[in-house]
């Protein structure tokens, strides 16, 4: 995640708050569907129940075999469907204690580079990730006309507290059926600090 301003502008105002990747994520590549919510930032006061909920239902999907395990068992579609869950749990949870999604655009607003092509050929095929109606159809336009639009350049709006960069950091070769893993950015942090303070001290 790449900080573009502070984000005390937004927090300062939420006791809980996530994070959700660009809806064309969700609808051509998750299983959950529009929202997908991320667990690439994300933020809650001390002693919020919205944590405690997660730890006390993590290993519910533990132990699930296949390429996205990591995504089912720790990554979004465990948090999208704690986040879910959480909501339907009754007035203690939702109104007392309550946890804000924030649009993609405020903290995800780039599309991971990685799986465009793919979302594209989706396009031409007609698939998405929901049953077919009216409002499939409107939304399946609307999101391809983005995806085939993208010139992999794009900059984040000016709303944007942060951009994601999508390294797949936990991507293995098990669980990698895209290839991300041999293609993913790899980031010296020892060397981009030491380098950070060397521009410093010689300005």
């Amino acid at each position: 995640m790449e900080s573009l301003v502070p984000i005390s502008t937004y927090t300062k105002d939420q006791t809980c708050f996530l994070s959700q990747e660009p809806e064309a994520h969700a609808h051509f590549l998750s299983p959950t569907g529009i929202p997908l919510v991320s667990n690439a930032i994300m933020g809650c006061v001390a002693g919020h129940p919205f944590f405690e909920y997660i730890i006390q239902n993590l290993n519910a999907n533990a132990g699930l075999y296949g390429w996205n395990d990591v995504l089912t068992a720790t990554g979004p579609y465990m948090l999208t469907d704690m986040y879910r869950k959480y909501n339907t749990k009754g007035t203690f949870w939702g109104e007392e204690h309550p946890v804000t999604l924030a649009e993609a655009d405020e903290f995800q607003p780039s599309f991971d580079n990685s799986m465009v092509d793919k979302m594209r050929q989706m396009c031409i095929n007609s698939q998405g990730k929901e049953f077919p109606s009216d409002e499939f159809g409107r939304k399946q336009t609307e999101l391809c006309r983005a995806v085939i639009g993208y010139d992999f350049k794009s900059s984040p709006a000016d709303s944007s507290f942060t951009n994601h960069h999508w390294t797949h950091s936990w991507a293995g070769k098990i669980n990698d059926p895209w290839g991300v893993h041999n293609a993913r950015h790899v980031f010296d942090v020892q060397k981009d600090l030491k380098d950070g303070i060397d521009g410093l001290l010689n300005m």
